[in-house]
Order: C-alpha cells, then structure tokens, then sequence
C-alpha cells in the first residue's frame, strides 16, 4: 500500500463513547482527541506494531486501561488512520446491541456472520470496511471489539469478512464439544 487516503465516504466512522467520530484517513490528532488516555491507571500501546508492518512508514498509537479489560488502539500509515479500534471485556447482550445498532442505523443493514461464541458485524465500502465483533469466552463473558480501517489493512490483521468466516470455523470447532450441530451462519445486506 502507497499511501491511506481520506475517507470518501462520510459513513466511514467510528464513534467513541463521548461521540467523536474518526475516519480512515484521519491524523493521529484526531484519533487522540475522540479516545483520550488517562495516565493514571492506563498503559501506552505506542509501537506495538503488527506483525509485518515496519517502522518506516507505520506507527501504533492507542490505550489500554492497566487490566487489559478495554483499549483503544490505532496503526498509522505516514501519520493517517489505517485501522483504528476499541476492546472492551465482560460486556454485556446489551452493550453488544447497542454497539451494533449504533452502526445499522447511520448504515444500514450489516453483512453478519453468527455462531455460539462469536458473532461479526460488517459494514464494506469501497475504502474500507467498519466491524463490530463479539465474542463469548468459556466462562459466558463477551468482549467486544469494533475497528474502522482500510480494507487491504483490515484483511491483513484478519478483520475482514472472509478471514473473520475462516477464523469463526476455527473458533466454534475449539469451544463446542464434538458432536455439537451449530453451525456457522452467515448473511448479507
């Protein structure tokens, strides 16, 4: 990738919880003031690259609160958003609908992929692709995680449609006994 440009597309959001939106394309300014750190019980992920991405033009900026049980996060391509993205554990049903529904209504409908354990939300554009993800662990609790990013990047860090339908397989196999008659579903828009 030569460079993330600016988001065409106004519906390219994310939004924090004091409803700041950022785009793809956004400066680190933009992404610092929507999700503020609060250094006294949070931990820095300044330079906690990806795997494969290198310093020359990448760089990752973000939070996550001493515990690990939420975080925001961003990778930056020459200054600009490529992907951007929140976690946060042991949330509840609700949480997870309103994260979703909070989308589908600036949106419009999402491309779903469901199981027992884990259940994606996406949103595809030309210039990128929005996610929400929530997944079940084996003691019944959700963590929640949305990115916002440039679709090559988001296949990269395997948050797109396709990689999310393989890793689901995956998942489901690991956390239902055998035998079980789940199945992995999907549908589109």
């Amino acid at each position: 990738m030569k460079s993330i440009k600016a988001a065409k597309w106004v519906l390219g959001l994310m939004m924090s919880d004091s409803g700041s939106v950022i785009s793809i394309g956004d400066r680190e300014d933009v992404f610092k003031s929507a999700f503020p750190r609060s250094p006294s019980d949070s931990r820095s992920l300044k330079g906690e690259l990806p795997i494969g991405a290198t310093g020359d033009h990448w760089e990752a900026i973000g939070w996550e609160l001493d515990n690990a049980s939420r975080g925001v996060g961003a990778v930056l391509y020459d200054g600009r958003i490529a992907v951007a993205m929140s976690q946060i554990d042991k949330v509840e049903e609700e949480d997870v609908t309103r994260e979703s529904q909070k989308y589908e209504f600036k949106l419009g409908p999402p491309t779903k992929l469901e199981g027992n354990h884990v259940r994606y939300w996406f949103w595809p554009d030309d210039a990128g692709t929005l996610m929400v993800c929530a997944f079940k662990n084996d003691r019944n609790e959700i963590n929640l995680t949305t990115a916002l990013g440039d679709s090559g990047v988001m296949d990269k860090l395997r948050m797109s449609y396709q990689t999310a339908r393989e890793d689901m397989g995956s998942v489901e196999r690991l956390y239902n006994p055998i035998g079980s008659s789940r199945q992995v579903s999907g549908s589109t828009k």
